[in-house]
């Protein structure tokens, strides 16, 4: 029995560093468990946040762009935080899944925002947010279009890790995409009146989902740094 070249570019690549391309159940219920998980918690987090305002679908448009981003960034921390505290080597099987149901839940959170809400670009801060959010799927697609064992035997072990080696850039589009909405405005205003009467004790959720992104954005940024001293010291 012959064996196929990307089967042999699949051992290879296995043999090295462990790439996850398939599955189990159990895995794949455990990411859609952790994204239904962070809807629902931002669901919730909204009557905290938006006092007297009615649950709709802006509601749940927010909740799925939040919990999607969660998905994303969680997924992008696995590795990192393994190869710095040698900890959470079953956890690393959880990033593909983790990877696909942001996926899912981003394509259900534009389907919302540009079929049903129509959200309109009246100002230059949707605008803006609008272009760095498409810009992040334009990103997205191949991410997720790779994460399929087709793509590895297509491609090979290094063609596989380029096109993979751009996940953090989907990161900070994601942060971008926040921040242009003008909410660094409404967290100034919060930390100045959040010990107010009438006023929110929580911070918004986007305020939280962009200071985990950035966290995890740096930290893929030094373990990649880490990973380039480590290499050119290993062949000087």
């Amino acid at each position: 029995m012959t064996s196929h070249p990307g089967d042999e570019a699949i051992m290879q690549a296995n043999a090295e560093k462990p790439i996850i391309l398939r599955n189990s159940t159990g895995e794949w219920l455990r990411a859609w468990v952790f994204g239904l998980f962070v809807f629902q918690a931002m669901w919730t987090y909204h009557d905290l946040w938006r006092i007297g305002k009615h649950y709709g679908w802006p509601t749940a448009h927010e909740a799925l762009a939040l919990s999607a981003s969660y998905c994303f960034a969680v997924a992008l921390l696995l590795g990192p935080w393994h190869r710095i505290t040698g900890l959470g080597v079953q956890l690393l099987r959880l990033r593909r899944p983790l990877g696909i149901v942001g996926a899912i839940l981003t394509t259900a959170h534009m389907v919302i925002v540009c079929v049903i809400l129509r959200w309109p670009l009246t100002t230059n801060e949707r605008i803006t947010s609008f272009v760095f959010g498409l810009l992040a799927v334009c990103i997205m697609i191949p991410l997720i279009a790779t994460s399929f064992p087709w793509a590895l035997k297509r491609f090979g072990t290094l063609g596989w890790r380029k096109v993979q080696s751009i996940a953090p850039l989907l990161l900070l589009l994601i942060i971008v995409h926040y921040l242009s909405l003008g909410k660094l405005p409404d967290w100034i205003k919060w930390f100045q009146t959040f010990d107010q009467p009438g006023h929110s004790v929580a911070p918004g959720g986007t305020f939280l989902l962009t200071i985990f992104c950035m966290v995890v954005f740096l930290v893929r940024c030094w373990a990649f740094g880490m990973n380039v001293f480590h290499h050119s010291k290993g062949q000087g």
